[in-house]
């Protein structure tokens, strides 16, 4: 996968569905802001407005689907998972943390 500087990175952290259609989902991530032949640099903003940055190997990052562009600012999206085998030292933890969102989707009543 190739990213660019201004992409969107959406790196999918939980998700289930439960029997009566609801969708849970977590998910982290934020703007390219760096790219390397080996890393890629995520920008985020956490809840109090304060911006942070993370390195994470453009190996570990496992695309699922067609990226996406948005039509109002022509930021193309990725949907990612992290490789079981990317440790992530204390900073990456955080990182996701404060940069993470979790959303429900309910199913027909």
């Amino acid at each position: 996968m190739t990213y660019q500087i201004n992409d969107r990175i959406s790196i999918n952290i939980a998700s289930a569905l439960t029997s009566n259609g609801t969708l849970c989902s977590a998910w982290a991530g934020g703007e390219v802001v760096a790219v390397t032949e080996k890393a890629v640099k995520l920008m985020a903003v956490t809840e109090r407005g304060k911006e942070i940055t993370c390195w994470f190997p453009i190996k570990a990052l496992k695309a699922f689907g067609e990226p996406r562009s948005n039509p109002f600012d022509n930021q193309i999206s990725h949907c990612c998972t992290l490789a079981r085998w990317l440790k992530l030292d204390n900073w990456a933890a955080r990182f996701i943390d404060l940069s993470g969102e979790r959303h429900t989707l309910r199913g027909a009543a």
